[in-house]
């Protein structure tokens, strides 16, 4: 049997292969074609809906933060980390079936260096 093609950084525990993250990315056009029926006021809509309660939730959040003990915050953070850089995954991945010529693009360099220096409790600056 085949290994499957990991994608790096994923947790090992965890995984999530690449070829996972290339058939979910193939779902994303079928809702596209669901957005694109909507009128453009009707999309604006649903977008600073779905903003807000982003927000709102992420607001709860980072009250509810500080009654955890500092390793849970931390342990938290993990995850929170983990399952956004899934999402932004698969986002990036959609975009580079759809338009190949994103493919090219190379990524940003970040510095792991001063990581531990910028950390911040929270993941955004609001």
């Amino acid at each position: 049997m085949p290994r499957t093609k990991k994608l790096r950084r994923f947790d090992s525990r965890y995984v999530v292969s690449a070829s996972v993250v290339e058939e979910e990315a193939r779902f994303i056009d079928p809702e596209i074609e669901n957005y694109v029926r909507l009128s453009r006021s009707a999309i604006e809509a649903k977008r600073s809906e779905r903003y807000n309660l982003c927000t709102q939730t992420w607001e709860h959040l980072k009250l509810l933060l500080p009654d955890v003990p500092e390793q849970e915050q931390r342990i938290l953070h993990c995850l929170l980390f983990r399952d956004l850089y899934y999402v932004l995954e698969l986002y990036r991945t959609y975009l580079r079936q759809k338009r190949p010529e994103a493919a090219n693009v190379p990524p940003p360099t970040v510095s792991t260096e001063s990581v531990d220096e910028a950390f911040s409790e929270f993941l955004f600056e609001l």
